[in-house]
């Protein structure tokens, strides 16, 4: 314990942690390590003997049939030495599993699906009311005090286990998927054994058994039958409930506070990053300076080191990331040069004349861009903007080797994945000239969950062709690719991308709409400017998400070796 609390400001920095801890707190219960065993506890001895006596009435007054034998406990079964006055039992020897209820048809009770179980490491349920005589057949049976543990996955690894409380008219029905535990006798504390089928290496012991298909996997009733468990003296087992119901309370009043720091840490990190990536902010460079020098404060996890990436992004489309320089020759020229560039390709039949965009009106500009910048239609930078296709038959194409297949789930803002590749043989490919990319093109999807996610092709690439779930954006100065892909990964132009999605679903971008986007154009020599600005804070960033997933290793490393000590004997 003194280990525990000497690391403790290492090791409990999430709720995640407090979870942990608490399992922990259940580990050193069910093994006698959470409170003084006391002498004058009757041995668990004699509460087994009772049971027995108690069982053999029951069988004997025909209230219960006489349970199968039992075999006997070996010494492998047993997994940790037990403390003075314990005992080894099997779960079937201290309780009744799956009893029935024999109830009149019109008496009402409660009725308890799995949705109205909580998981974790609660004791909670809801019910609902029906007649016994609805709900009699075909369901599980139980009445109050009893305890119930799912046998299906995922409920049973998420601990959908329970002692029914405050049933209506005392008794109950709900899911088949429930095993029902019944103690023989009622002195016996179900508190304590609903921590010991909540606790880990009951859990972790459950799934080792789990039989079925997939999806439908479950313990057997044999594995719950059969479990073996250590039993203490009845008093104890009050002690260590009062023990781990005291210690979860102060879990619980620390989750609680850590919830409060991540509320106002998110509240403050909403507030600057917004701030920052306000257009209308005339203090941007005082906030930007305030969240890097405040940047182990306000980012201490990686969604919060996203956030500063995107507000980088934010104030680089808006001209406030490097500074202005009035020799640079303005976009207005470069714009004049493309114009003249994609005439000739017309003339040369290289590319086709596409339909004249609109002009781009005032009410359009989202915001004042400064001097020597222009905005333009994406549309009038492309010599090529165009929708991927896949071939007929799907997947059927796909070949082990041949031209590399880029779907959506390889583009990444950060780069191509070539994770999970596939190939198309050359026939195909030269079938689909249309979606053939090429070195230095810029892709982008625009249906589906990663829509908006963009990458760019290296100039040294070799051919490929893309689905229809990625779009080919070909630039007429491919110099221009680095900050047009710095743009469009940005808020501004993500946020346009979720606006004007198109179809029922809402999960698909057109090429109609993606040529009429509005970008903003800094002069060339400010461009590379720009996109160096950017690679070198992102590395910075790119950094401190390193040396944070270092510490979080470490802190669970940390935890683990701590919680996870076997040879432990500590007392609370």
């Amino acid at each position: 314990m003194d280990l525990l609390l000497k690391h403790y400001h290492k090791i409990i920095q999430s709720v995640g942690d407090v979870e942990e801890l608490k399992k922990y707190i259940l580990d050193l219960a069910i093994r006698g390590k959470l409170v003084d065993q006391d002498p004058k506890d009757k041995n668990a001895a004699v509460l087994i003997e009772k049971t027995a006596i108690e069982r053999e009435r029951l069988v004997k007054e025909k209230k219960i049939r006489k349970p199968k034998k039992l075999p006997a406990i070996t010494d492998e079964e047993k997994s940790f030495d037990l403390p003075d006055g314990w005992e080894w039992v099997r779960v079937a020897q201290i309780f009744q599993i799956n009893p029935r209820n024999n109830l009149e048809d019109k008496k009402l009770v409660s009725f308890i699906p799995m949705r109205l179980i909580e998981d974790g490491l609660i004791n909670k349920h809801y019910s609902e009311e029906r007649e016994w005589k609805s709900v009699k057949s075909g369901y599980t049976h139980f009445q109050e005090n009893d305890i119930a543990i799912a046998k299906i996955t995922p409920c049973f690894e998420n601990r959908k286990s329970v002692i029914f409380k405050e049933l209506i008219g005392g008794y109950g029905a709900g899911t088949t998927e429930l095993y029902i535990l019944r103690s023989y006798l009622e002195e016996i504390s179900n508190e304590f054994f609903l921590y010991l089928f909540k606790s880990k290496k009951f859990i972790e012991d459950g799934v080792n058994t789990y039989t079925g298909t997939a999806g439908q996997q479950r313990v057997k009733r044999d594995f719950i039958e059969n479990y073996v468990i250590g039993l203490p003296p009845i008093e104890e087992q009050r002690r260590i409930v009062e023990k781990v119901q005291e210690l979860f309370m102060i879990c619980d009043q620390l989750i609680n506070v850590l919830d409060s720091q991540r509320n106002v840490s998110l509240l403050l990190n909403k507030t600057v990053f917004n701030s920052i990536q306000d257009t209308s902010n005339l203090n941007h460079k005082e906030d930007l300076a305030f969240a890097i020098q405040n940047v182990d404060s306000l980012c201490n996890t990686k969604n919060e080191l996203q956030l500063l990436r995107e507000s980088l992004l934010s104030l680089a489309v808006q001209g406030k990331l490097v500074k202005q320089d009035s020799n640079d020759e303005p976009a207005s020229v470069l714009i004049k040069k493309i114009e003249k560039k994609k005439e000739q390709l017309i003339k040369e039949k290289k590319i086709r004349r596409q339909r004249k965009l609109p002009e781009i009106t005032d009410e359009e500009k989202p915001y004042e861009l400064p001097e020597g910048w222009e905005w333009v239609r994406l549309g009038n930078l492309v010599r090529k903007l165009g929708a991927g296709k896949t071939p007929l038959g799907g997947s059927k194409n796909y070949t082990k080797s041949g031209i590399k297949f880029i779907r959506s789930q390889n583009v990444w803002n950060e780069g191509l994945r070539l994770d999970g590749i596939v190939y198309i043989p050359e026939e195909v490919n030269n079938s689909m000239k249309g979606s053939i990319v090429l070195q230095e093109d810029l892709l982008l999807n625009i249906t589906g969950a990663s829509i908006g996610r963009s990458c760019l092709l290296p100039h040294n690439f070799i051919t490929a062709n893309v689905n229809q779930h990625v779009a080919i954006i070909r630039l007429i100065k491919p110099e221009f690719r680095f900050y047009i892909h710095k743009c469009i990964t940005s808020p501004y132009i993500q946020k346009e991308i979720m606006n004007v999605q198109v179809g029922v679903s809402r999960e698909g971008l057109s090429m109609a709409k993606l040529a009429q986007f509005l970008i903003p154009i800094p002069p060339l020599e400010e461009q590379k400017r720009i996109v160096a600005k950017l690679k070198s804070l992102f590395k910075i960033i790119s950094k401190i998400e390193d040396d944070l997933e270092k510490k979080e290793k470490y802190a669970e490393h940390l935890r683990d070796s701590i919680l996870n000590n076997e040879n432990s004997s500590l007392i609370f």
